[in-house]
């Protein structure tokens, strides 16, 4: 399930999303990928990016992520 929470709530979620970081002439592109666990040495770049809620995933106990099952997916399939 997706869920949306305060950074100060963050450290050790997973992120459900791309979080993009834009340095006009000199990057653009993923500051934190989807499926990265947020860590307290993540706060301070997610507050310099703007940030003040995450979307972040709560899987049940029966749940995986999808990247996961993705994997299993290609693996089944790959034979």
């Amino acid at each position: 399930m997706l869920k949306i929470i305060t950074l100060e709530e963050a450290v050790g979620s997973t992120l459900a999303h791309d979080i993009t970081e834009i340095r006009p002439g000199v990057f653009k592109g993923p500051a934190f990928r989807k499926g990265h666990t947020v860590c307290q040495e993540d706060i301070c770049h997610l507050q310099r990016l703007g940030k003040n809620h995450l979307y972040v995933i709560d899987l049940a106990e029966d749940e995986i992520h999808e990247n996961e099952a993705a994997a299993i997916l290609a693996a089944a399939l790959a034979g």
